[in-house]
């Protein structure tokens, strides 16, 4: 199986945000996590705003046809972030100056449900934190989501806090960090 993996520090094309949208929609309605078409809309105007923030990294996967199968992004984790407010409010002090002062938000990734298992989403993890300038890495999933989250403890990340609800939703999430190495 011949895979291309691509990063991309600008996301400049509308073809490749509407190859994201849809693969995204593809990966949730195979999923016990269903979302709705507004869900996969919402998520790709959300993509559209991340790419402008500061330290924006996506990375993709395609197959031999040139058909994206994987993609996973993030950003430079700042105080005045949606993120950061919802998740910091549950953090000691200690554990904001350990976690959140320097840190990369690894917002999603997404592999096409025919090619989970064959190493792609690995890939794509280790290709988007490698040789990032942050001493650690954020991400929350949802708790029941036991598929992502033995990944990411292969991967090394650490359950940091459990039971999260953000606001408006009744889905309890987790927040995983990862200590990096800067280069």
């Amino acid at each position: 199986m011949g895979v291309n993996f691509e990063e991309i520090a600008e996301l400049d094309s509308n073809s490749l945000l509407d190859d994201i949208v849809s693969l995204y929609s593809r990966i949730w309605d195979s999923s016990m996590f269903r979302q709705s078409q507004k869900d996969a809309e919402t998520f790709g105007i959300t993509l559209g705003k991340h790419s402008s923030r500061e330290g924006f990294k996506l990375c993709t996967a395609r197959d031999a046809d040139g058909e994206l199968i994987g993609f996973a992004y993030g950003y430079r984790g700042m105080p005045d972030q949606w993120w950061y407010r919802n998740v910091s409010r549950f953090f000691l002090t200690h554990e904001i100056d350990e976690w959140m002062l320097d840190y990369f938000e690894f917002v999603e990734l997404g592999v096409g449900p025919e090619y989970r298992g064959s190493g792609i989403g690995t890939a794509l993890h280790n290709m988007l934190l490698d040789n990032l300038p942050y001493r650690t890495a954020m991400l929350s999933t949802q708790t029941e989501n036991t598929s992502a989250i033995r990944l990411y403890e292969k991967m090394k990340w650490l359950v940091v806090k459990s039971n999260i609800l953000f606001p408006g939703s009744d889905v309890s999430y987790v927040i995983m960090g990862k200590k990096l190495a800067k280069p």
